[in-house]
């Protein structure tokens, strides 16, 4: 079961989707609240080691803040990778002229 709830957190960060994380996050919560009846110690601090990113991840999904448009602009401010900007740049570009497009056709209807 643990691996299937962790796939489906991966699958869910790489399709931007809040719901499929959510399931990865309560999987370590679970472990955590088991490791903390048992006593595990160090399970408990590599849990919560694992569950920091996947809050922070939920967070930024559940705000808008990381979106499939927004992503290569964040990447951009971690990473400095001016290709990635360009590429954003472009797919901004290609949008609007779709959008533009659509409603010139809409106009000549």
């Amino acid at each position: 079961i643990s691996l299937v709830c962790y796939a489906l957190g991966i699958y869910g960060a790489l399709r931007y989707n809040y719901a499929l994380l959510s399931i990865a996050s309560c999987r370590y919560i679970v472990e955590i609240v088991a490791a903390g009846i048992l006593g595990n110690i160090w399970t408990m601090i590599l849990c919560i080691a694992f569950l920091y990113p996947h809050i922070v991840l939920s967070y930024e999904f559940w705000h808008r803040i990381i979106t499939p448009i927004t992503y290569p602009y964040q990447e951009y401010s971690c990473c400095c990778r001016t290709n990635s900007v360009m590429i954003a740049m472009e797919m901004e570009r290609r949008r609007r002229q779709r959008a533009q497009g659509q409603r010139l056709r809409q106009r000549q209807r």
